[in-house]
């Protein structure tokens, strides 16, 4: 049985099931095709549903799968999470089982891209560390809810001093002109990769930075170059980390698309998913929890106190990192 714990918008899914006689345990086909229902977060009318195929019956026993279009056009948003609910009946008895998965935007989330290793740590682990240092367990002073903002807060906070800590990579189509503006999730540009044609999906040449000084130094006159669909070079300014300026400018129709790699906020998570950044920043997020816990009861005689030495130490957590990547960057040797 299985599901991926994510899906890239636009690209398709595959889910699974095994089915087993409810007395025996052996495994058995289902009576009938086994049936599902996708929900988009708690929303409570379905935005798919179906029935799944027996796979391969030569060689294996109540073995289901199913694969789904996981597009715009079939309702998937980026950063909203899904729970696939499937329903099976074997020798009369009915079961079921519940799957979860984000989707995300073009093809790539991660810290400095890194790999999906790098990924492991739930908000569910945290929020538990948390209660413990806080002898709460049993949620009687915080609500395990109240930590769960905490931790998403956490992510977003973190993403603000460290824009590489979450990075998607995606195909966007341009508007005319030469200023284009990153997707609405998007809040710093890292890079623009190549162009993908006119249809986002078929990879063109690669694009160069320019800086914007250079590129007015060796043709003044860019702005005005004839427009085209296909990029040649860009620029970006620190003062506007949404826009960038290609050359030469884009067309009033048929304008081109650019593979892009931003820094975005993550999504909100449940408590069972993944936190969608790197593991290494798991301390930081338990000390801005701590912070998170006692910033709401300022009133409370010590809690300021302690709110000011969590946050100090969520910062110097991400600090300290700073240093490290700073002495291991190979630019500087």
């Amino acid at each position: 049985m299985g599901c991926p714990s994510f899906v890239i918008i636009g690209k398709n899914l595959t889910f699974s099931i095994t089915t087993h006689d409810p007395d025996t345990g052996v495994l058995t086909d289902a009576d009938s095709a086994p049936t599902y229902r996708i929900y988009e977060d708690e929303t409570a009318t379905a935005i798919l549903n179906g029935s799944m195929a027996i796979l391969d019956t030569s060689n294996t026993t109540g073995f289901y799968t199913e694969l789904i279009a996981c597009t715009v056009a079939n309702g998937f948003e980026f950063g909203k999470s899904y729970t696939i609910y499937i329903e099976a009946t074997v020798d009369s008895d009915k079961g079921g089982i519940s799957y979860a998965f984000t989707a995300i935007a073009g093809g790539v989330i991660s810290g400095s891209l890194a790999g999906s290793s790098s990924f492991t740590t739930t908000a569910q682990v945290i929020i538990d560390e948390a209660e413990a240092i806080l002898q709460d367990t049993s949620n009687v002073r915080w609500t395990a809810a109240y930590h769960l903002a905490g931790v998403n807060d956490a992510c977003k906070v973190i993403c603000q001093f460290k824009p590489d800590a979450y990075i998607v990579s995606g195909s966007m189509v341009c508007v005319e002109g030469m200023i284009q503006t990153l997707p609405a999730d998007g809040f710093k540009l890292q890079d623009v990769v190549c162009n993908m044609g006119t249809d986002g999906s078929t990879e063109g040449n690669s694009i160069q930075l320019i800086d914007r000084k250079k590129m007015d130094a060796m043709n003044p006159g860019w702005p005005s170059v004839t427009a085209s669909a296909t990029t040649e070079y860009f620029m970006s300014d620190e003062r506007y980390p949404r826009q960038f300026l290609v050359y030469p400018k884009q067309p009033s129709s048929s304008q081109g698309y650019l593979q892009l790699l931003y820094s975005a906020a993550p999504a909100e998570i449940a408590a069972g998913a993944t936190i969608l950044i790197p593991d290494i920043y798991r301390p930081a997020i338990l000390q801005y929890v701590l912070y998170y816990a006692y910033a709401k009861d300022l009133d409370v005689p010590g809690s300021a106190e302690k709110a000011k030495a969590y946050y100090s130490a969520f910062l110097n957590a991400i600090g300290v990192m700073q240093d490290v990547e700073k002495r291991e960057d190979p630019r500087d040797n």
